[in-house]
């Protein structure tokens, strides 16, 4: 009798060891969710090991939460998946004649979604030179004619419905339209005064857009970071600059969203041809502004500029995290299978890729293709099945070296550096007022590869704890 009491504390004792090991991620999981900053807020994580197959965290799965720029995750790939490595077009056309180098029409730029043209995150050959080359090619000394910019390959007001009046003038909400420039961004700089609410005075605006206007209400503030923004809409000039700037800067670069790209890009291009001698004496402006323009059809394409390859697009989408990018992306998905540049067209094909790969679509509510908007909504079972799916597809190693790698580069450059995660996890990190997200792979102590969501939203701590309440969650994860 004693020996058959013995035999089933034993085998008891041998489940609950079971229990509590099998338990373990779950417990860190809920050990997060349960702290005070989180206690009035949603927290959903999941965590899968892709080595073996095994869910090891599954903590309000099916819970609609706030993604963030994880969800640029959703577009990149389907976007990855579906337009392959291409190069985006952008066309310099002509109509009318050329007499005794003078053309007599409107000389076009007809763009097809090229992001890239003057940016910063790209090295290529100035397209400017190559443009005005193409241009005395021609043989072109005077144009009796405008400069027209043609971005009708997207909708006329592509920018999401769903965005922010907040969000629309600055660099994060720039309009992704089919002729970019700059990243369709400008800088102001300001100089701050040295006490708590002094007045920010503007120095200057580069590059200069004719026509702008900011009135300026930014105040001076003992803080280290911007907290500005900048108020308006697309297509108005006049904008509306507030909030704080760190106090005693000479100079403070805060970026805006550049009101109508198109135009100013032709605009820019007028400039350029002035500037080496070739006369225009009719007006920059776009389609959407002058309708006395011919067809496609009718004009004579002389130059076609490419962009960088997809690919390299989309690493830069997500390892800088440009809503731009995605939501250029977005449309080019709608162009492309449902010919039609817009968000609404764009997002079907998304959710129709999504279906392909046996995503369940009711999981997902999305209004644009960076997360910029919190009217979008996700699950993380949802996320994390996509990034196994991925996984498990030819695209796995490209896709992977598209995300941050923790303490190294990108948006996760100080996220878990100096610890275990460095170099060993690669990410999508998500961040707006109240929302800390990270969604990715991770190699744990094993060698083994885990696909891991944690989204946290509503929380009452700052960004900077958030973050480092997730490391410390993937830290012990990682070691597990």
């Amino acid at each position: 009798m004693i020996m058959k009491k013995l035999i089933v504390f034993l085998c008891l004792n041998l489940i609950g060891l079971n229990l509590t090991f099998s338990q373990q991620y779950n417990y860190l999981a809920s050990s997060l969710a349960k702290k005070p900053q989180y206690r009035y807020g949603q927290v959903a994580i999941m965590v899968k090991n892709l080595s073996t197959r095994q869910l090891l965290v599954s903590y309000n799965p099916r819970t609609f939460v706030i993604p963030a720029s994880t969800q640029k995750l959703f577009t990149t790939s389907a976007a990855m998946f579906l337009l392959g490595n291409i190069r985006l077009k952008t066309f310099l056309q002509y109509d009318g004649k050329i007499i005794d180098s003078i053309l007599f029409g409107n000389l076009y730029i007809f763009g097809q979604g090229d992001p890239t043209l003057g940016s910063d995150n790209f090295e290529h050959e100035n397209f400017w030179d190559l443009w005005i080359k193409a241009i005395k090619n021609l043989g072109i000394k005077q144009i009796h004619g405008k400069i027209i910019a043609d971005a009708s390959y997207f909708n006329q007001y592509p920018v999401p419905q769903k965005w922010t009046w907040e969000d629309l003038g600055n660099y994060y909400g720039a309009m992704p339209t089919a002729l970019c420039i700059y990243d369709n961004t400008y800088k102001i700089y300001f100089r701050t005064g040295k006490y708590r609410n002094s007045p920010t005075k503007i120095i200057k605006i580069s590059p200069e857009i004719s026509g702008l206007k900011i009135q300026n209400f930014v105040k001076s503030a003992h803080i280290h970071s911007d907290k500005s923004y900048i108020i308006g809409a697309p297509y108005c000039y006049d904008r509306i600059a507030i909030g704080y700037l760190p106090a005693g800067r000479d100079s403070f670069i805060v970026k805006g969203s550049i009101p109508d790209p198109p135009l100013f890009l032709a605009q820019q291009l007028k400039d350029k041809l002035i500037a080496n001698n070739i006369y225009v004496d009719g007006k920059a402006t776009t389609t959407r502004l002058d309708k006395d323009f011919s067809p496609i059809e009718l004009r004579k394409t002389f130059f076609t500029y490419y962009s960088p390859p997809l690919d390299s697009i989309i690493a830069r989408t997500n390892h800088k995290s440009i809503n731009l990018y995605a939501e250029v992306l977005l449309n080019l998905l709608g162009k492309k299978f449902a010919d039609n540049g817009s968000t609404k067209a764009g997002l079907h094909v998304v959710y129709n890729f999504l279906d392909s790969l046996g995503i369940d679509t009711n999981q997902l509510h999305l209004v644009d293709g960076s997360g910029l908007s919190r009217y979008n909504s996700i699950t993380a079972l949802s996320l994390l099945t996509l990034l196994e799916k991925i996984y498990h597809s030819p695209h796995k190693d490209e896709f992977i070296s598209s995300l941050p790698i923790a303490g190294i580069n990108g948006t996760l450059k100080y996220v878990g550096r100096n610890t275990y995660l460095q170099g060993r996890m690669f990410a999508k990190s998500g961040s707006m007022n109240r929302v800390r997200a990270y969604a990715g792979y991770l190699t744990n102590t094993k060698k083994q590869t885990l696909a891991f969501v944690v989204i946290l939203n509503n929380f009452t701590c700052s960004q900077r704890q958030a973050r480092k309440d997730i490391e410390q969650f993937l830290l012990q994860i990682s070691q597990k």
